[in-house]
């Protein structure tokens, strides 16, 4: 049974989709480089969006951890894989093919109050412990995580 309250009953919207897909076969690549055969267990991988929430403006003494401590303490457990911030949303590229034309748009091409300021690709035995890993980075405290399943390609 979760043990975590839904704060709300929406689900992850499209620009979020469009986001997995914009990090292309090399992140996918990786993934699969780094897949739970590794570690001999039946675990999930999550892609875990560190997002700014735009409207929240934290104390002065949050109590959010650090995020050197959390990286560390996550990178190791093994359960991340990997991870990085991402530029401003000003130095986004977007790509799209129609009529068989490559399209390139300067900038984000997704309007969103919630700015993505970060990726991990964590490995959970399940939502429960993607959970409690996402509730303790400190963008949980004045931001946005959002976990998203990776869907294996070999899986329908």
């Amino acid at each position: 049974m979760n043990k975590f309250r839904h704060a709300g009953s929406s689900g992850p919207g499209p620009f979020v989709n469009r986001v997995k897909d914009a990090l292309g076969d090399g992140l996918r690549d990786r993934i699969d480089e780094m897949g739970s055969d590794d570690h001999g267990s039946d675990t999930m991988r999550y892609l875990m969006l560190v997002c700014i929430d735009p409207d929240f403006t934290p104390g002065a003494d949050d109590g959010a951890p650090d995020v050197d401590d959390w990286a560390g303490e996550m990178d190791g457990k093994g359960i991340r894989l990997m991870g990085d911030r991402t530029r401003p949303a000003s130095a986004a590229t977007t790509v799209r093919v129609r009529n068989r034309e490559v399209l390139i748009t300067d900038g984000p091409y997704i309007e969103t109050k919630d700015v993505i300021a970060g990726f991990d690709v964590l490995e959970c035995d399940d939502l429960d412990q993607a959970i409690e890993v996402a509730s303790k980075h400190p963008m949980a405290w004045s931001g946005v995580i959002e976990l998203r399943p990776v869907w294996p390609w070999d899986e329908d």
